[in-house]
Formats: structure tokens, sequence, C-alpha cells
């Protein structure tokens, strides 16, 4: 699911928690976190590091055009994993 973690909270923490709750309906193969930097809502440079050492694929998705390059990627992403 695509949605922003306020930065008042702990990026790790939540998808770790969503991960746990995932679980319950099958295996996880891979977990990716989807960003623009150049976004407020970003994910914060200290939040990148923890994501990392919890196991995720961190993807950075640069804005091109005014066009939702995080969205494109997802889509593209699971299409190649189906």
């Amino acid at each position: 699911e695509n949605l922003s973690v306020a930065r008042s909270h702990d990026a790790a923490d939540i998808s770790n928690r969503l991960r746990a709750l995932s679980l319950r309906f099958g295996r996880l193969v891979e977990r990716r976190v989807y960003h623009d930097p150049s976004k407020v809502s970003s994910v914060a440079p200290n939040d990148r590091s923890r994501l990392d050492s919890a196991g995720f694929t961190l993807v950075d998705c640069p804005t091109r055009n005014e066009k939702e390059t995080v969205d494109k990627k997802i889509i593209v992403d699971v299409m190649h994993f189906a």
C-alpha cells in the first residue's frame, strides 16, 4: 500500500508492525519502501538506515514532470513479481 509516515513516528517500527500484520495472509517475500526524496513527507535520513537495518529495500523514486513516479514503480514491480 502507498502511505506516508509522519515524521513524529518511527518508520521502521511502523513498517515492522505492518509486516507482522501481513504475515497472517501468507509468506512475505520482499519488503520495499518506495519514496520520493524531494518531498517533505519522504523518508527521513535517520529512518533510512533503520529501515535498511530492518531488511527493507529502499527505492528512490524522484518526481519526473509532475508524474507519480512512486505509483508507477510500484505497479511495474508488482507486474514483474507476478
